[in-house]
């Protein structure tokens, strides 16, 4: 049985470190230009100021998945709090059923404990996902280009 829950960066960005090579494996574009690298200090900088949400997903104590949030005043809406999604991840041994919602519905659960008011969730046009966030009530809002120049 999955297990879902928030857990401090501290305690689990080593466990997540081997994921997270699988995540850019599968969906990076632009491999062999732009490395993968996360700036580990800005992610516990953004922890150690609760900004950073980390949100896991277990069976067994063993790391199956997570989704990583920022939560902060929008720059155009400084009274309303928005909660953006970094990343998440679903390994793909454990992708059937409903895993990815369950995990999606947590993190509303807990954003809003925090007085989250919107949350902005984005979705790699190659491996699309958008059709389970329109399930769960979510709407297309923008669309982002990218470039490597």
């Amino acid at each position: 049985m999955v297990q879902y829950r928030e857990e401090s960066y501290l305690d689990v960005i080593d466990e997540i470190k081997p994921l997270l090579a699988k995540h850019w494996q599968e969906i990076a574009l632009n491999q062999d230009t732009i490395k993968l690298n996360p700036d580990y200090d800005q992610y516990e900088r953004l922890f150690r100021v609760g900004t950073l949400k980390m949100i896991t997903a277990r069976i067994d104590d063993k790391l199956i998945g997570y989704c990583i949030c920022m939560i902060r005043p929008h720059i155009h809406y400084r009274d309303s709090l928005t909660a953006t999604n970094d990343i998440f991840y679903i390994d793909p041994d454990y992708r059937q059923g409903t895993t990815g919602i369950k995990l999606f519905k947590y993190m509303e659960t807990l954003l809003k404990s925090y007085g989250v008011q919107r949350i902005m969730m984005m979705t790699k046009t190659h491996k699309d996902v958008g059709k389970i966030f329109e399930r769960l009530g979510y709407c297309q809002a923008e669309i982002v280009y990218t470039k490597v120049i």
